[in-house]
C-alpha cells in the first residue's frame, strides 16, 4: 500500500515539474512564476497523499474543547 502512495505522489510531483516548466515558459515575472509553481507543487503534494485522518486530527482537539466548555455551561 505504501509503495502505491509513494508511486502517487512521484507521478504527481512529474506532472507538476511538467507544468512548472509550463508556467516559467509562459511567465515572464519571476515571483509571480514562484507563487504559481508552489501552489502547483503543494496542491500535487496534497493531491498525491490520501490521508483525510490527518486534517480530522488536526481540527479534533479544538472541537472537543468547544464541546466540553459548552457543557460546562449548561451544568
Amino acid at each position: 500500500i505504501a509503495q502505491a502512495e509513494i508511486g502517487k505522489v512521484h507521478a504527481s510531483k512529474r506532472r507538476a515539474i511538467k507544468e512548472i516548466e509550463e508556467l516559467k515558459k509562459s511567465l515572464t515575472d519571476s515571483l509571480e512564476i514562484k507563487i504559481r509553481s508552489d501552489k502547483v507543487m503543494d496542491q500535487a503534494l496534497g493531491k498525491g497523499l490520501h490521508h483525510p485522518s490527518t486534517y480530522m486530527s488536526a481540527k479534533s482537539p479544538r472541537n472537543d474543547n468547544a464541546l466540553l466548555k459548552d457543557d460546562s455551561k449548561t451544568t
